[in-house]
């Protein structure tokens, strides 16, 4: 169950960067939201903290956010969970 879990949290967080690199800020805020549950399934409450300031920052179009540092932090704490 696990490698199927870590599969599709990658393809989650492909999906917020492919939102990003459109500058589709609404996007970014859904896919948030997604991995945001992920996380808080997985435990990860900093990694939430993280997602769910994407979420609302993305939902609300809020374009003095430097999301791609936000995404930076995620890969960082989930850099060996993911290899």
């Amino acid at each position: 169950m696990m490698p199927s879990f870590l599969s599709t949290l990658g393809m989650h967080m492909k999906n917020l960067e492919e939102a990003l690199n459109k500058n589709n800020l609404m996007q970014v805020g859904k896919a948030g939201h997604t991995i945001k549950g992920a996380f808080l399934n997985l435990g990860l409450n900093e990694c939430a903290r993280i997602a769910r300031d994407i979420e609302e920052c993305g939902k609300a179009e809020d374009a003095a956010i430097d999301y791609r540092a936000k995404i930076d932090q995620l890969h960082h704490h989930l850099k060996d969970i993911l290899q």
